[in-house]
């Protein structure tokens, strides 16, 4: 990647904006044209990523997530000792388990509700709760099932 870097004094026209910092350059510049022929302007010398650097060695003040502590830290810490992160840690995978659960009901009902859906051919439930009830009549008349069924057949023909 060939990079070309220019000096060019700023004029009142020319308004640049720095692609580190975001800032309007004042001033002397530099100038960089990439292989995707994206121009880029900086400071000159890149002044601005000095300034960046001692930004961030400065420390702010921030309250701990869980205990709500106070703490001076010069990176992204969010929480105050191991044991607030640990405890966060556990947190988060808590809630990530509770909303795997959730889902794999979901799932397990759906596939419940289709399992027990009326499909064409096949004989629900209520037919083999009939099933038994013939059954069980043809036993309290002392005949087999098919006996039963059978003169149970005859007599709905002779009535039509």
């Amino acid at each position: 990647m060939k990079k070309r870097k220019e000096s060019n004094k700023a004029v009142l026209d020319d308004v640049k904006i720095c692609s580190l910092c975001g800032e309007q350059i004042v001033g002397d510049y530099e100038y960089i044209r990439t292989k995707r022929r994206t121009e880029m302007y900086f400071h000159k010398g890149m002044s601005c990523r000095k300034r960046k650097k001692r930004r961030m060695g400065e420390s702010k003040i921030r309250k701990c997530i869980i205990c709500g502590r106070l703490i001076t830290a010069s990176r992204r810490y969010a929480y105050c000792s191991d044991e607030c992160a640990g405890y966060a840690s556990k947190e988060r995978a808590r809630a990530k388990m509770r909303e795997i659960q959730e889902e794999h009901r979901k799932f397990i009902t759906e596939t419940r509700q289709k399992k027990n859906m009326k499909k064409p051919g096949r004989k629900s439930k209520q037919y083999r709760n009939e099933l038994i009830r013939i059954a069980a009549e043809a036993r309290e008349h002392g005949m087999s099932y098919g006996q039963y069924v059978g003169i149970y057949e005859y007599q709905k023909g002779m009535k039509i």
